[in-house]
């Protein structure tokens, strides 16, 4: 009897997992004009305006985004030096979902960056000491220029 209680009681926990439905999406993204796989490109899923899932793609240009519920999905995926592409795809079945997307080569104009450093410095190797002394420098050049004529 204590057997059929248990049983009963899971019962109803056992058949809302089984109605739950999660579904993979999958694909390839690739250059549309050499077709070659675009490893490490960005995928963002988002539902409503939520991000839902974020991912990258593998060195062959596949990604995989596990347990998506029923619903419309925007997939969105960009690489640097490539135009970003906007997606729709409807998740309904259980069957997992294939979306294989080309990306356009564009051009990217990077803004200039600037490197300003101090004067050289001298590293104490024992202590690790970042100091500058002209008297240390003045003796650095002497040895060099000694040794050059020697």
């Amino acid at each position: 009897m204590a057997c059929a209680i248990t049983m009963l009681f899971f019962l109803p926990v056992q058949r809302a997992a089984a109605t739950a439905v999660h579904t993979d999406l999958r694909g390839v993204v690739s250059d549309s004009a050499s077709h070659a796989p675009i490893g490490a490109a960005e995928i963002g899923v988002s539902r409503n305006g939520q991000v839902v899932a974020a991912t990258q793609t593998d060195a062959f240009g596949r990604y995989v985004v596990h347990d998506l519920d029923d619903g419309t999905y925007t997939v969105r995926v960009r690489f640097i030096g490539f135009a970003p592409v906007s997606r729709t795809v409807v998740i309904g079945n259980k069957a997992p979902v294939i979306l294989n997307i080309s990306l356009l080569e564009t051009t990217v104009t990077l803004t200039a960056v600037e490197v300003n450093a101090a004067s050289p410095i001298a590293v104490d190797t024992r202590s690790g000491d970042q100091t500058y002394s002209l008297l240390i420098a003045l003796v650095l050049c002497l040895q060099v220029y000694w040794v050059a004529l020697l």
